[in-house]
């Protein structure tokens, strides 16, 4: 996530003109070449300069933001070495899966090591979560998570990195990443810290890239395809009108004016099945997909993964705690809100498409019995607080943040509709929430809840958050459901209109959902 502008544009100025830093700034300086990848492996190097403390802590991240699981990036690291100015050896013992103790280090010193990459092919094979957060070598396409290439010192990882990357003749970098130097062979690339950095992919690769200027905000389509063929524009014809209902939808507020989608598309030979994995950022999101060569397959899997992931801009780029704005990259803290971060970000996925009439209010009624049908799989004995801030303890529970988490945000929706008489809902308080902080302030975990209900000024929210989201109490889905004309079967969970609807349910539906 980025950090203050002020900050970057510092750095951008120091690069203005120059070949390189001020000899007394601090500085992560990383060279990788994508031309001599052996048997899968990268060569990396590092050269620090700055001040050490002796030992130094060299580390990969344990997680990373967007991530809820250990994945310990660091596994992929093999053959670390240090050596100070003169080019001598240092001492360099590894603690753990992730981190390395270097001994002797001062200042001014470099490190190699060879990096593996995380998946050979992206298929039904091996079949596992967050693929998207790793990288992947190949002579056609590269994908480089930083998180699974580059380290940092701890208590160092404020300071800004310089990435060198040689790459093939012809081949594109795509990423939101700032690009200070672009030639033939080379790219050059700053991030005013670690943060910024991981939060940056990028995917090299033939070009195939289509940009849309949108109000509010610039929008880069990148694509690959192992079939071969060109997709990104097709794509982006899909990705246009979406974004832009999007941008509508949070009026126009947007917590970033330019965006990247990174798209892997790896064909399906043998059958119609597809899957999709996908990853957000605050600038740009990587999605690949294993899926026939069927453009409107693909447009749909894009559809569905874009839309979540393009929300994520607002929640968490725009409002979060500081858990989320100073994250711990080893030792995170997570925050009591996934209510918000992931079923909010859901919720709006959900919303926006009937609110600004992309689909029929029929195939809303699916959509909302699939999120029922979901959340019936997972137990209700655990509070959505104590999910969010046990979120590794418990893996098997985290996936019904898109199911009950998004239900959770309907029936706050249509409650704050319903108190208001239909003038504030969800996008109201959320944007209420921007104002009080916003991306370059977080709020305090625990003054949240308090905020919300000062904000709306009503006993009924607080009891509802209460309940449900600090409590383990049943949602009151058919309850608020009746109350905009919808009935649901609790046995199947069948959603549908109301016979006969009142003038006051017409009345808040419309106001809810547009229709």
């Amino acid at each position: 996530m980025n950090r203050a502008i002020a900050v970057l544009c510092s750095i951008l100025i120091s690069f203005a003109g120059c070949s390189g830093l001020h000899p007394s700034r601090s500085v992560y300086e990383y060279k990788i070449n994508l031309n001599e990848i052996d048997n899968d492996e990268l060569f990396v190097e590092l050269a620090f300069r700055g001040h050490l403390s002796d030992p130094s802590y060299f580390c990969l991240p344990k997680i990373v933001p967007g991530v809820y699981d250990a994945l310990d990036y660091g596994k992929f690291v093999s053959g670390l070495n240090a050596f100070d100015a003169r080019g001598h050896a240092l001492s360099v013992d590894r603690l753990d899966t992730n981190c390395w103790v270097v001994k002797g280090a001062r200042r001014s010193i470099t490190i190699e090591y060879k990096v593996s990459d995380g998946w050979e092919s992206f298929d039904f094979q091996d079949i596992r979560p967050y693929r998207s957060s790793e990288s992947h070598f190949d002579d056609a396409v590269y994908i480089l998570n930083a998180n699974s290439i580059f380290g940092y010192f701890l208590q160092r990882e404020h300071l800004p990195f310089r990435i060198s990357v040689m790459k093939p003749e012809g081949f594109h970098g795509a990423t939101s990443l700032t690009k200070t130097k672009s030639t033939r062979s080379e790219d050059q690339y700053i991030a005013p810290n670690y943060r910024t950095l991981v939060d940056s992919p990028i995917m090299y690769a033939p070009p195939d890239t289509v940009t849309l200027k949108l109000p509010g905000i610039a929008v880069n389509v990148a694509a690959y395809s192992t079939s071969g063929k060109k997709i990104a524009n097709e794509l982006a014809q899909h990705i246009a009108p979406l974004v832009k209902n999007q941008v509508e939808y949070l009026g126009g507020k947007l917590a970033t004016d330019k965006y990247t989608f990174i798209i892997y598309h790896s064909e399906n030979l043998e059958d119609e099945r597809y899957f999709a994995d996908g990853l957000e950022h605050n600038q740009s999101a990587l999605v690949l997909l294993h899926a026939p060569l069927d453009m409107e397959v693909l447009r749909r899997n894009v559809f569905n993964l874009v839309s979540h992931e393009f929300f994520h801009t607002l929640i968490p780029l725009g409002l979060h705690s500081h858990e989320i704005a100073s994250f711990d990259f080893n030792n995170p803290s997570f925050s009591k809100h996934l209510w918000l971060y992931e079923g909010m970000t859901e919720y709006f996925t959900i919303h926006m498409p009937v609110k600004q009439r992309m689909v029929t209010l029929e195939e809303f009624f699916r959509v909302v019995e699939s999120k029922i049908a979901g959340m019936r799989k997972f137990t209700n004995s655990v509070s959505f607080t104590e999910l969010s801030r046990n979120v590794l303890s418990m893996p098997d529970e985290y996936m019904n943040v898109y199911y009950k988490g998004a239900l959770i945000n309907l029936c706050l929706d249509i409650e704050l509709r319903r108190l208001s008489n239909g003038a504030y809902g969800v996008q109201d308080l959320v944007s209420d929430l921007m104002k009080k902080y916003g991306k370059d302030k977080p709020f305090n975990d625990d003054d949240l809840f308090d905020d919300i209900y000062e904000i709306t000024g009503y006993p009924e929210v607080r009891a509802f958050i209460e309940r449900h989201v600090e409590g383990t109490h049943e949602l009151p889905l058919r309850e608020k459901l009746q109350q905009v004309g919808l009935s649901l079967d609790m046995e199947t969970g069948r959603v549908s209109e109301t016979e006969p609807t009142s003038e006051a349910q017409r009345r808040l539906r419309k106001h809810w959902i547009n229709h």
